[in-house]
């Protein structure tokens, strides 16, 4: 019994996805769109600082005598000029947060209802390979407000890996190592230790959706995928369309965010089914899927009280994103975090995980 309200509580966290709507406040802020303008806004400020230094310096050494300020200056001006790149050029590839080192993530206790921070991975496996994370979220539950924060992770952040070289994308974290490494890079990039986390194999979402005899979906747009056709309009599909649906992204005009919006839409739908009195009748054939395919680290006391305690949050939740651009770097497209978008969605999270009020 206390197995089964492990798997019921983590497949209420991964179908909340649908349940919240996008605040309109939030993108006010360089927090939730491409926000391009704000970084233009800071660029102007630069210009000013390399204008005074050119006023200040050539009159002085002029004015001295040449052979002996030739003997003194180069020496001083040439170690001045050495030190001061290698302080700035550490800071230009910073598109990832800070890399100061997080406090080491704690649990809570879910009986007292303190605010908690939860990764939730959907997991594509394909052949013998591990997976890769095809969707990552990162849920914020805050029961002293009775609100939640859901922050959808475009699988081609271009983000710094620990333990890896350079820039990747944030789902080969995932390939490289497992749920602990996909725990510490999303850490890393909102500046919030993360204790939690909960992993769905994509193979159990077709089993789920196939178990409900399928889910009612508005398409938008049309598009073909690995043989499948959609066409706008109302469509009924099966589990097997309800994942490709979720996974194109090539092909829609707004790259991977298009493709977060069409994965709410499923999960919403499928939250709806679920909810219904044929969702209920099909509840013990849902906790066996979910009993295969859902792994977490949420203990059974945790489960029990997480499901009874967190409930009221989870009727208010607020979905943040991350803007950026997608670009082509090394032939290889990314998505590219805007750091004022990161900096304030971040702030979001750390505030709302440490219980605060607006």
């Amino acid at each position: 019994m206390r197995q089964h309200r492990i798997i019921k509580t983590a497949l209420a966290l991964v179908l909340v996805t649908g349940a919240g709507q996008a605040a309109s406040g939030t993108p006010t802020k360089p927090g939730t769109a491409t926000t391009s303008s704000t970084g233009q806004a800071k660029s102007t400020t630069p210009p000013k600082t390399t204008a005074k230094p050119p006023a200040k310096t050539p009159p002085k050494p002029p004015a001295k005598t040449p052979a002996k300020s030739t003997a003194k200056t180069p020496a001083k001006t040439s170690a001045k000029t050495q030190a001061k790149p290698p302080a700035k050029t550490p800071a230009k590839p910073a598109v990832t947060p800070p890399t100061a080192p997080l406090p080491a993530p704690h649990p809570v206790s879910f009986k007292n209802g303190d605010p908690v921070a939860i990764l939730l991975l959907g997991i594509d496996r394909r052949a013998q390979e591990r997976g890769r994370s095809d969707t990552i979220m990162v849920l914020v539950l805050n029961p002293r407000q009775n609100r939640a924060k859901l922050l959808s992770i475009p699988r081609d952040s271009r983000v710094a890996i620990p333990g890896r070289k350079g820039l990747d994308k944030i789902n080969h974290a995932y390939a490289y190592g497992g749920t602990g490494l996909s725990v510490k890079t999303v850490s890393a990039l909102i500046g919030l230790p993360i204790y939690y986390h909960a992993e769905v194999d994509l193979a159990g979402f077709v089993q789920l959706v196939n178990g409900l005899g399928g889910v009612t979906v508005s398409v938008k747009q049309g598009f073909k995928y690995e043989g499948l056709t959609y066409q706008p309009g109302v469509s009924r599909m099966n589990g097997t369309q309800a994942l490709g649906y979720t996974r194109m992204r090539y092909d829609d005009p707004k790259g991977d965010l298009g493709r977060i919006e069409r994965q709410k839409s499923v999960l919403e739908a499928l939250g709806k089914q679920l909810h219904t009195l044929r969702g209920i009748a099909y509840a013990p054939a849902m906790l066996n899927i979910a009993l295969k395919n859902v792994q977490t680290n949420i203990g059974a006391g945790d489960a029990f009280n997480l499901y009874r305690n967190y409930r009221p949050s989870l009727k208010n939740v607020e979905r943040l994103y991350l803007g950026g651009k997608s670009r082509k770097i090394d032939n290889l497209w990314y998505y590219v975090l805007d750091p004022q978008s990161v900096k304030h969605v971040s702030a979001v999270l750390q505030h709302e995980a440490q219980g605060g009020k607006r």
